[in-house]
């Protein structure tokens, strides 16, 4: 019986691919449309007439066996989320595929879609995205399945003249882990576009290219700040300490930008001790960024305070938060005289600072014998809650109730 009907379908196969050579549009029609139908089962007659020598015959023949062969790859739920998807992806060819992709992707319309469903379109997608937006689609819906096996085509984009289809690809490369892209993307931290080069310094850390080390080294000498700020970022994301050295030298970079980064650098890489003399040069570096940096720096590594000129920081007026911040860390008695002058300050957040640092280092009598902390401070100047200033007065007074006068 199984033969019987197989010889029928062969038959049937035969005459409808005969029809294919038919003068009238709608019969060839009615022929096409039947054979998709039945399938597989046509395939060996469409195969002979894809070899016909009438090439209209010939062509119709091979599109009907290509829409079988893209039916096949096609998941059930694709097909029928998208009726006819095969016939317009061979009509489109790869071009098409991109489009397909990006829609069967969009997971508001099918929520039911998944990675398995879209798998077939990704390849040919990548390869049929010409235009920049269409390559930045696919580089993006591949990133989100995680589709590896892109990864080999997707490494081409890294070239594309366009910088949002260099830095969607090398995002796309870091999410599919694709190692091998590595040493491609290195290139990209000397990239024109400064978009560019901070995804490839992002895609460099996902990577986790400690391999790359000494390249990205050579790139902190680099004539472009924006490479050299890049490099320094991503040697402390790899927390390259081997490199310690080469970043100290940074500190001394003419850029703002790349001195800012380097002593973040040598703080994350708790490398302070290796740059203490250029770390107490910057804190007279004419930019109060990187003075501020230079001191945290600097009072993150835990030094005695006597080391740090802090009479000279609490002078600064782009510093002094930060300096009273400093002397509360490392309890610098030594900064007494100076916090005491910040209590007849006009400033009063300033004055706070130095009342709580008072507090923290146990001082009860101010700089004039007699004189206590609590007279000095000037509460009709500071008008707040009582309570904001009451437990440094309270402390300060010897631990008992304040003076009628004091809230």
């Amino acid at each position: 019986m199984i033969l019987l009907i197989f010889l029928l379908q062969a038959d049937s196969a035969r005459e409808l691919v005969e029809r294919l050579r038919s003068e009238t549009v709608e019969v060839r029609e009615e022929a096409e449309a039947r054979l998709k139908k039945l399938g597989k089962s046509a395939a060996p007659e469409l195969e002979k007439a894809a070899k016909d020598p009438d090439r209209e015959v010939a062509g119709r023949a091979q599109f009907l066996l290509r829409l079988l062969a893209v039916r096949d790859e096609l998941t059930f739920a694709l097909k029928e989320a998208f009726p006819g998807i095969e016939e317009v992806l061979v009509k489109g060819g790869d071009g098409a595929y991109g489009a397909a992709l990006v829609r069967a992707a969009d997971k508001d319309k099918f929520p039911t879609l998944n990675a398995r469903d879209l798998e077939a379109l990704v390849l040919p997608a990548v390869r049929g995205a010409l235009l920049p937006e269409e390559r930045e689609a696919v580089c993006r819906v591949a990133s989100r399945f995680c589709f590896r096996t892109a990864a080999p085509q997707i490494l081409r984009f890294l070239s594309d003249p366009s910088p949002d289809v260099r830095g969607a690809a090398t995002a796309a490369l870091a999410a599919l882990e694709a190692r091998e892209s590595a040493r491609p993307i290195l290139a990209l931290m000397r990239d024109r576009d400064a978009r560019v080069r901070v995804e490839a310094q992002n895609a460099l850390k996902a990577l986790r290219a400690r391999s790359l080390v000494p390249e990205i080294v050579a790139l902190l000498e680099d004539p472009i700040a924006g490479v050299r700020e890049r490099a320094v970022n991503l040697l402390s994301d790899l927390h390259a300490v081997g490199a310690a050295s080469a970043l100290v030298n940074r500190l001394k970079d003419p850029d703002v930008e790349v001195r800012l980064a380097t002593i973040e650098a040598v703080t994350i890489l708790e490398v302070q001790d290796s740059a203490k003399v250029e770390l107490m040069e910057l804190l007279g570096d004419p930019q109060e960024r990187v003075r501020g940096y230079a001191l945290e720096a600097l009072a993150s590594s835990h030094p005695r305070s006597e080391s740090l000129p802090l009479t000279r920081l609490l002078k600064d007026p782009d510093l002094q938060s930060r300096a009273l911040s400093v002397v509360r860390r490392l309890r610098a008695k030594e900064a007494v005289p100076d916090l005491l002058r910040f209590l007849k300050g006009t400033e009063r957040s300033l004055r706070l600072d130095a009342a709580r640092a008072l507090e923290e280092l146990e001082v009860e009598e101010a700089a004039v014998p007699g004189e206590r902390l609590v007279d000095v401070v000037d509460l009709e100047r500071d008008v707040v809650d009582p309570h904001e200033l009451g437990h440094v007065l309270v402390d300060a007074a010897g631990g008992g109730t304040l003076p009628p006068d004091a809230v």
